[in-house]
């Protein structure tokens, strides 16, 4: 990954910056040190270690320097350096723990607690209890739950917003009137039951160092949704309180701070509150408390045994600064010895509350871990990038199977709860009873006609059509004034997963009397490996930039009109590796024949559609996609991926037949490059791309062929890899490279500015860049500005406002300021 980053610096300032210093900086026992300084005297160039020890800095000049490096708790070490021109420098430096700095936080703390030498002797004795073992196999009992007070139901069946987020929308997921009558009908039932969201999980969890995991399911139960429940899986999150930093991926922003760190003292008050005696065996009860507010830290209770100062129990929390669902957070997790010496974990309970409008959300989670086989023996190839397998015979258990596994029985209200909903599943399975359901639901009313659209739904088969709603009928902004449209969509779902989905639609334009419209099949035929078959054609009119400024839809010279027909398919040949052919036949035509709107398309100047000749175009295409080592959960009928730390490498190869089908067009064209995101330990995230292509061959190509780069919104932030200044559309022919990286802070700016820390405003920076040889100018941008996070019903927006200032000076008047806003996508647990 280090690598990529570098590229990424290299291949954004093509040569501008062309000496750097990069390399690694690790205490005396080869232990990274997190967030130390780099810096060059008597200049302003330095930078700051990751959660790794690494470093890069980049230099302007040449010449001779003295660098320095800092890190609170350890000596600093200054050295002499001479840099030639284009000479990358490596040096990894080694530094030692500052006793008096440490000593200072210690004494200063001993003279009223001796919880700091306790403390002190844990983390000392980190490497034998981190590292006990090379794996173990065990069983895991896993409840997670939400219980539901009764003025928070009368709340939540007020709402207008369904129970669950609903699924995005996209070409390989199923389609809206099967899911929205699927939830509809869940929440129904969720009321009669007594509307608790829950899952058990009996898993087999296979373990080996240093962090390879892979759970079997045994058996898996769920009822409601599970998406406000945390911790179904134990792939989840990793709480090891013998890591320095924990990266907790899927509830914190940043990683949380150890209590057990190497310099916790300098993050971390802590008191001894009491002696206790477990089984005759002397125990500290340590309260820890953060010094700083903000702070990824940990607050609340560690239980350390005396005589081998192991960690025995743990009851801490963490607060909502940088958690990115919930407002509190609450975890306890118990150790256990087994064989007399070997400390394992026993059990784990998490507590949880969100907000989202008026609706409060309070989950508990219990783990149970027993039957422990130390150091087994694995396979060669048994842990890989499948750490989770789930079985059909693991959602069939019955309830016998459950009572004899549980460790403890459920609740009353849990044992209600599972009463009614496994009562309610024959009957609301049933052919008669959905047969009902869509006697009722099918029934055609005004408000259904203007405001739902008129749909029938066959539940016992699964399948379902539709048309919009008349409110949907019109549109006011097309080529010539408005037009009246309409569409539909037929839906079948098989249990197997895979589907079929048909759509078309047909609008009429008023000013021009011309009729457009459009026809398209899908099939999900390999669910298991996103296996999805397109086919359509359409007769419309279309924008040749897209993604870019939005008054682009409105700029007529930015629409032609086109007849299309297209066949594409895609599938995931291996794990991370995704291929996608495509055909397409086009004939593209002016749109300059058609009357326009005065009282719109006249609002801007010489607002026309361009003038060409019409052509037809035959394109084929193959896309490749590749993301090493993609981890991932096995389904009894579909696969969930979970990501990676690696990037995602993509390449695509796109020719122009000519003479096929009356094709005018003879081109090559070959694109690829790399998207990634990343955590830089506490410091946030980041994301960056690179993408190079280039025509191999030109012989004919149209201009709206050519590969073209919109031009940026007078106000509103596009994509982070367009740029924003750029005051008008370039196109190219020939090699072209763009790049870009953008980094959410996430607080580790602001958190020491009190008042911005308690407005919970966070800091962003970027930049892009973009060199086309045609023209041969490089364009680089750069842009800062700050990012607040609110909630409206059940979804999480994030609204930023950015400084935007060419590096390269562009001859635009465009102004500075941006506005962007992104929402958080909780299914796939990311910012849209």
């Amino acid at each position: 990954m280090k690598e990529l980053v570098t590229l990424f610096f290299v291949l954004t300032t093509l040569g501008i910056w062309s000496q750097s210093l990069s390399g690694y900086v690790m205490d005396e026992d080869n232990n990274p040190i997190p967030f130390a300084n780099v810096y060059f005297q008597g200049t302003a160039e330095g930078s700051t270690t990751d959660a790794e020890g690494y470093f890069f800095i980049q230099l302007e000049t040449s010449g001779f320097y003295r660098v320095t490096y800092t890190a609170i708790g350890f000596k600093n070490k200054t050295f002499e350096m001479s840099f030639r021109v284009d000479e990358d420098l490596v040096k990894n430096v080694y530094l030692a723990v500052d006793v008096r700095e440490l000593n200072e936080v210690v004494i200063k703390s001993k003279k009223k607690d001796p919880a700091y030498e306790i403390i002190q002797s844990a983390i000392k004795a980190k490497e034998r209890w981190g590292g006990q073992f090379n794996g173990y196999t065990c069983n895991v009992y896993l409840k997670a739950s939400e219980v539901i007070s009764a003025k928070e139901k009368k709340k939540r069946q007020k709402q207008k917003e369904q129970e669950e987020v609903e699924k995005e929308k996209s070409d390989d997921v199923e389609d809206d009137f099967f899911e929205k009558e699927k939830k509809e009908q869940k929440r129904k039932l969720d009321s009669i039951a007594g509307g608790m969201n829950m899952v058990e999980a009996q898993i087999t969890r296979h373990f080996q160092q240093p962090k390879d995991v892979k759970e079997i399911r045994e058996g898996y139960k769920k009822y409601g949704s599970a998406l406000g429940l945390y911790y179904t899986t134990t792939t989840e999150d990793d709480f090891d309180f013998y890591d320095n930093l924990m990266n907790l991926e899927n509830l914190n922003e940043v990683p949380v701070v150890s209590p057990l760190h190497a310099t916790s003292v300098l993050t971390y008050k802590f008191s001894l509150e009491e002696t206790e005696y477990w089984n005759g065996v002397e125990v500290y009860r340590i309260k820890v408390t953060p010094r700083k507010k903000g702070n990824a830290a940990w607050s609340g209770t560690i239980w350390i045994q005396n005589d081998l100062f192991c960690l025995r129990k743990v009851s801490l929390n963490l607060k909502s600064d940088a958690m990115i669902v919930y407002k509190d957070f609450a975890i306890e997790q118990d150790y256990l010895f087994v064989n007399d010496s070997i400390l394992i974990l026993d059990s784990q309970s998490f507590s949880y509350y969100s907000k989202s409008g008026g609706s409060h959300f309070r989950g508990e989670t219990m783990v149970q871990y027993s039957d422990y086989k130390i150091n087994p023996e694995f396979g060669e190839k048994f842990f890989g990038n499948e750490v989770a397998v789930t079985t059909q015979e693991a959602y069939d258990k019955d309830s016998t199977y459950w009572k004899a596994t549980r460790p403890e029985p459920l609740t009353k209200k849990e044992q209600r709860y599972q009463f009614v909903k496994d009562s309610l599943y024959a009957v609301t399975h049933s052919k008669e009873y959905l047969d009902s359901l869509d006697k009722v639901d099918n029934k055609i009313d005004f408000l259904k006609i203007v405001w739902e659209g008129v749909y029938h739904a066959n539940r016992s088969k699964k399948q379902y059509w539709g048309i919009v709603p008349v409110l949907a009928m019109y549109n006011p902004f097309s080529i010539g004034g408005y037009r009246i449209y309409q569409g539909g969509r037929y839906f079948k779902l098989w249990e197997n997963k895979k589907y079929l989905s048909l759509s078309g639609d047909v609008s009429y334009g008023a000013r021009n009397k011309d009729v457009k419209g459009s026809a398209r099949v899908g099939y999900m035929y390999d669910p298991m490996h996103k296996g999805i078959m397109y086919a359509g054609v359409s007769h419309r009119f279309n924008v040749i930039a897209s993604n870019g400024a939005v008054t682009n839809l409105i700029q007529r010279n930015n629409w032609i009109e086109e007849k299309t027909g297209f066949f594409s398919i895609r599938r995931e040949i291996f794990n991370g590796l995704t291929v996608n052919p495509r055909f397409q036949f086009v004939e593209r035509l002016s749109a300059d024949k058609y009357k326009l709107n005065p009282d719109a398309d006249d609002y801007f100047e010489e607002n026309r559609p361009r003038s060409f000749e019409t052509y037809q175009a035959s394109l084929l295409s193959l896309r490749l996609e590749y993301t090493p080592f993609q981890k991932f959960m096995t389904e009894p009928y579909k696969k969930v991926i979970l990501g990676s730390k690696w990037p995602t490498f993509y390449t695509e190869y796109m020719v122009g037949v000519p003479k096929l089908f009356g094709s005018d067009v003879d081109h090559d064209f070959i694109k690829g490059g790399l998207d990634h995101k990343f955590k830089l330990a506490t410091l946030g995230t980041s994301t960056y791309g690179i993408e190079a292509g280039k025509f191999l061959s030109t012989n004919k190509l149209p201009y709206e062929d050519q590969k073209i780069f919109p031009r940026g919104d007078n106000w509103f932030f596009s994509d982070a890899e367009n740029m924003q200044l750029q005051d008008t559309s370039y196109t190219s022919v020939n090699l072209y490279l763009k790049s870009y990286y953008i980094h959410h802070f996430n607080g580790a700016i602001v958190n020491y500015i009190p008042l911005v820390k308690k407005m919970k405003i966070y800091f962003t920076a970027g930049a892009s860049s973009l060199w086309i040889k045609d023209t041969n100018k490089l364009e680089i941008e750069a842009y800062a500005g700050v990012e607040k996070t609110f909630r409206i019903t059940r979804y999480r927006y994030r609204l930023g406002v950015f400084y935007v200032q060419s590096l390269t000076g562009y001859n635009s008047t465009i102004p500075g300021v941006k506005f962007a806003i992104q929402r958080y996508n909780v299914k796939d647990k990311s910012w849209e």
